[in-house]
């Protein structure tokens, strides 16, 4: 498959303003246009849950769990384009920047599983104890 999906975000409260993606490959058939399953997105903040909220507005039909993990990704993105600044004070040394990234995540569990550097198997992650935040 081959596909692509973008969303526009409204800053201060990163609402989904505009949403619009295309199947240009698939495995179930030649269906191109996306747009009205995307659409249900449009006013949906990104932030904690976005992942829940996207699978209860899109419907159901061949292609959901693929727009889903689209849309997932674009949610990530901005998500992390908010917090790249913050990313590159992070400390050189190995030590430093477990402490560092592991506090980052318990300031701001959306983060957490959001990259791969942030992931439960990373091991920027190892020492990551959610449930004391």
């Amino acid at each position: 498959m081959e596909a692509w999906v973008e969303i526009l975000v409204k800053a201060p409260d990163l609402e989904i303003v505009e949403v619009r993606g295309q199947v240009r490959r698939s495995g179930e058939g030649d269906r191109t246009d996306i747009a009205p399953d995307l659409q249900p997105v449009l006013g949906a903040r990104v932030g904690p849950g976005i992942k829940k909220i996207i699978r209860g507005l899109i419907a159901d039909g061949p292609l959901v769990e693929t727009l889903a993990i689209l849309l997932d990704e674009c949610c990530n993105g901005v998500i992390l384009s908010f917090t790249r600044d913050v990313l590159v004070l992070a400390p050189q040394d190995r030590a430093g920047e477990k402490a560092f990234f592991s506090n980052m995540v318990r300031a701001n569990p959306r983060l957490y599983k959001s990259c791969a550097a942030l992931s439960a198997d990373s091991p920027l992650m190892a020492d990551l104890n959610l449930e004391k935040c």
